[in-house]
This record gives C-alpha cells, structure tokens and sequence, in this order.
C-alpha cells in the first residue's frame, strides 16, 4: 500500500486530535463549515489514521502484499 508512504497515520491523528479539539476551542468554526462537512472530515481522518495504522502491522508482521 504505497498510498502517502507513511503519512497517512500522521495526517489521520493529526486531522482527528483536531476534530476532537476543535469544537471544544470555538463551536463557531463547526457550525461555519456545516455540520455535515465536519462529519465527513472526521470518518476521512478517521480512516487514514486506521489504514496508517493497518499498514504499521502489515509491514511489521511482514505480510505486504
């Protein structure tokens, strides 16, 4: 899985510490971009930081395809 080469696990934690964080800081930036934009950005960081994640153990058991 050559897809980021290694970033995806950093931009997945990155983008979901921030959708934890951000509506905690300032609600007003959640509701500007709308509510459904938010959910969508939280399952793509979410899915990157999985596949990061699924990649780590892959290349550490040894099972890359």
């Amino acid at each position: 899985m050559k897809f980021l080469n290694g970033f995806k696990t950093i931009i997945g934690l990155a983008g979901t510490v921030l959708g934890v964080i951000l509506p905690k800081i300032d609600s007003a930036i959640i509701t500007g971009v709308g509510d459904h934009v938010y959910g969508i950005a939280q399952g793509v960081f979410g899915l990157l930081l999985t596949l990061g994640l699924i990649h780590k153990a892959e290349k550490r058991s040894g099972v890359t395809p």
